[in-house]
């Protein structure tokens, strides 16, 4: 199938790089997890009692994860 360039001369090929593919799926992904954990959780620690989503619970304990590892590797000292 031939492809055919639109007015600027682009094809889809150059326009579906493996990246936006890749980004498209996770895209998807995250969506689904999304819709599918939309039912509130309680949250206590150290007293406090929060409710939230279980997405924002589960996203905001994978960003403060990431937090603590990109903390703790740019302490370390190259020898």
């Amino acid at each position: 199938m031939a492809q055919v360039p639109d007015q600027r001369g682009r094809t889809l090929g150059d326009f579906l790089t493996p990246q936006r593919v890749v980004a498209g799926i996770l895209l998807v992904l995250a969506l689904t997890f999304v819709l599918q954990n939309r039912d509130d959780v309680t949250l206590q620690f150290i007293g406090f009692q929060v409710t939230a989503t279980l997405w924002f619970a589960s996203l905001s304990l994978l960003l403060s994860g990431v937090l603590i590892g990109v903390l703790w590797t740019s302490r370390r000292k190259p020898r």
